[in-house]
């Protein structure tokens, strides 16, 4: 049996080391487990605003236009072709300000940004320590 090391001995030093990366590790690990909850929260509500305005435009477009086409046509004495344009140029008009705010929102996103922060943090810092002296 090998004899005990002495206090203060490179063993010690080891296992600090190693006890201290992995409390770092889990703090580490705790911070993005928090930033996926909040990333996947906002990734959500974008998904729902994508899938409403799209199906919006698409049931709109499926339900109402071929109707609204024929009775403008009639009322206006129009033919139905000059309708059917002004019409699709309204809805493409919808689409516009609809993807043009979902757009604004995905800009406007910011995911993992306390991890990328504490990351950077952390390469500053050991890039000083390890700086010769």
């Amino acid at each position: 049996m090998p004899p005990p090391e002495p206090p203060g001995s490179n063993m010690d030093r080891v296992r600090g080391l190693v006890q201290a990366l992995l409390r770092y590790v889990a703090a580490r690990g705790k911070l993005f487990q928090i930033e996926v909850q909040e990333a996947g929260g906002q990734l959500a509500t974008v998904a729902i605003m994508a899938v409403i305005g799209l199906g919006a435009l698409g049931g709109a477009w499926l339900l109402l236009i071929p109707a609204a086409i024929s009775y403008a046509a009639g009322w206006w004495h129009q033919p139905w072709e000059y309708v059917a344009a002004g019409a699709g140029a309204a809805h493409l008009l919808i689409a516009m300000i609809l993807l043009l705010g979902l757009k604004r929102r995905l800009q406007r996103l910011k995911l993992f940004e306390e991890s990328l922060n504490q990351f950077e943090k952390d390469r500053t810092w050991v890039a000083n320590e390890t700086q010769p002296k």
